[in-house]
């Protein structure tokens, strides 16, 4: 089975990300994000291998994500001046 066009690993990335923000990560099934991203859930295997691959994307996606937040802040910036910018 192919992935469905327009929704990648990032799109559902993003997705997961919102529902873990507002409900909390424990309320994070694939059901539910199937749901959010509007999918069946076995569709959602043609993008992760199940519920812990989905965290562990879902920890690196927040660490990447930190990483671009902290560049911006800091490029070009010493001392004092690498201040925290959001």
């Amino acid at each position: 089975m192919t992935p469905r066009p327009g929704l990648d690993l990032d799109t559902i990335l993003q997705a997961t990300t919102k529902m873990a923000d507002t409900q909390g990560l424990d309320e994070v099934t694939l059901a539910s994000l199937a749901k959010k991203v509007n999918i069946r859930p076995p569709s959602l295997y043609n993008h992760i291998d199940g519920l812990p691959a989905l965290r562990k994307k879902l920890a690196v996606y927040g660490y990447e994500q930190l990483h671009k937040v902290l560049i911006r802040a800091t490029v070009g910036r010493s001392k004092d001046n690498a201040q925290f910018v959001h």
